[in-house]
């Protein structure tokens, strides 16, 4: 059986511990934190002698990090496991709301009405308008990651242009209206106006 040995302060908190604990089976201890499979874990790391780590929650919703590590006496036998959480519900709700403002960025971004790209500070796409790519008739795989001036046949290396977009960069200086005169892989000769 895993039996409880020692513990800190901190652990003493997370699964509510009081002195009588220590030589207890862990998986008697009421723990606030809901850890799927615990007996199961750790008996992993003792017996391939691999950590491992999970993220849980506990019952108020704060997340943690638990790394299993294998315990080993001075005789260098493994004697059982060290359990460390860390806090990580900052990092996690960061998280999650930069991946809500993605999102959100994203359904802007496919609304808009008219081609938009957006660039990040090398001039590589990072994501394109839905009218982009049904008007310059190419696909997300060769858009999206790629710098501008490679996208379709080097058709974005117009050296003004890239000279007013390393500008914008660089010096923080906005541009609009400027106009290209091109002749496009897939739709040919074509004026337009970009900002």
């Amino acid at each position: 059986e895993l039996r409880i040995r020692r513990y800190s302060q901190k652990a003493e908190e997370l699964f509510n511990l009081i002195n009588s604990d220590c030589g207890r089976p862990i998986v008697q201890i009421n723990s606030s934190i809901d850890i799927p499979d615990l007996e199961k874990n750790i008996l992993q790391v003792v017996d391939t002698v691999q950590s491992k780590e999970l993220e849980v929650k506990n019952d108020k919703g704060a997340w943690y990090k638990i790394s299993m590590n294998k315990y080993k006496t001075l005789d260098n036998k493994i004697s059982g496991a060290i359990l460390a959480f860390f806090d990580i519900h900052e990092m996690k709700n960061n998280l999650i709301l930069a991946k809500n403002a993605q999102h959100y960025a994203e359904a802007i971004i496919s609304a808009i009405r008219y081609p938009m790209l957006v660039l990040d500070k090398y001039l590589r796409v990072v994501s394109a308008s839905e009218i982009y790519y049904s008007i310059f008739q190419v696909s997300e795989k060769d858009t999206i990651g790629n710098l501008l001036y490679h996208l379709g046949n080097g058709q974005w290396g117009i050296p003004e242009l890239r000279k007013k977009l390393e500008e914008t960069i660089t010096k923080n200086c906005d541009f609009d209206d400027y106009v290209v005169d091109h002749d496009f892989e897939n739709i040919g000769h074509k004026k337009l106006r970009i900002s």
